[in-house]
């Protein structure tokens, strides 16, 4: 196609130039479950997403004990170290 594209200022590729290259469609049954497969990857990446905010606000939440001295990381660092 890059090869063919009319050349002037710039490549141009329009409908014209496109309209005698073939191009594949899978059959409805395909489509469906390719659709499926992709609406489950949304879910999950927004289910990810949804995620890492909680844990990042849980972190800022942490961090903001810790530095203020409301909480202590004395007891979780004994923890660690008689695991």
């Amino acid at each position: 196609m890059d090869r063919r594209a009319p050349r002037g200022t710039q490549k141009n590729i329009n409908i014209e130039f496109l309209r005698p290259w073939p191009v594949p469609i899978p059959p409805t049954s395909e489509q469906e479950i390719i659709a499926k497969t992709l609406c489950a990857c949304d879910t999950k990446l927004e289910s990810l997403n949804r995620e890492a905010q909680l844990l990042d606000e849980l972190f800022r939440a942490m961090l903001e004990e810790l530095m203020t001295g409301r909480l202590s990381a004395v007891s979780l660092i004994e923890k660690e170290a008689s695991a």
